[in-house]
């Protein structure tokens, strides 16, 4: 019910508006109302439903590239950059939580790296994850072309936030997302229940 309301509140139609789930979301939360499930069950569960439609546009890309930390489109001549910059931001974030910089074992700072309730560094947890030695972390990272950087920066991204330490916002995955579906009211929906 939630997902219609958000619908009726903006006035979807078949000629537009048109609205994406993250649309539906931020109209659910600025009608102030709670859903009983998360929001990607709450809009499938429109897909039988004759009184919503959705469509994704044929205008675009089927899929895009989506830099997490700050949801920038980072295609085409975007891409390389974007996956050197991300992944010499977890970098730098590996180097500051156990006092080195650049990898080269000089430290920067006075006392131990913080460790896990195992005694790891997050070096350490990182580098097991990938199945790499923790002094070969950073060259493991930048080794490869951008696609295969990017499928390590994301490996890099999970075992950080799969382990004991804090992720700062400073760098995060890049993502393929598909062009999301767009939902609008049913003309018969609409005439159906006086939507209009």
């Amino acid at each position: 019910m939630a997902v219609l309301a958000a619908h009726h509140w903006v006035k979807t139609r078949s000629e537009g508006p048109y609205l994406t789930q993250r649309d539906i979301g931020k109209a659910i939360d600025e009608m102030g109302i709670d859903l009983s499930c998360n929001l990607e069950t709450s809009v499938g569960n429109t897909d039988e439903d004759p009184v919503i439609e959705s469509f994704v546009p044929d205008d675009g890309p089927d899929w895009y590239i989506i830099r997490q930390r700050d949801d920038e489109f980072v295609m085409g001549d975007d891409f390389a950059p974007a996956v050197q910059d991300e992944c010499e931001r977890a970098i730098s974030h590996i180097d500051a939580m156990d006092g080195t910089s650049s990898g080269d074992g000089t430290a920067v700072a006075d006392g131990p790296p913080p460790t896990n309730e195992d005694g790891e560094t997050l070096r350490e947890v990182i580098a097991e994850a990938v199945d790499e030695e923790p002094k070969e972390l950073e060259e493991y990272i930048r080794r490869g072309r951008a696609r295969e950087r990017r499928s390590k920066l994301n490996e890099v991204v999970d075992a950080v936030e799969e382990s004991e330490f804090d992720k700062p916002d400073s760098y995060d995955k890049i993502e393929l997302r598909p062009n999301a579906r767009r939902y609008h009211l049913s003309d018969h929906g609409i005439s159906e229940y006086s939507l209009a």
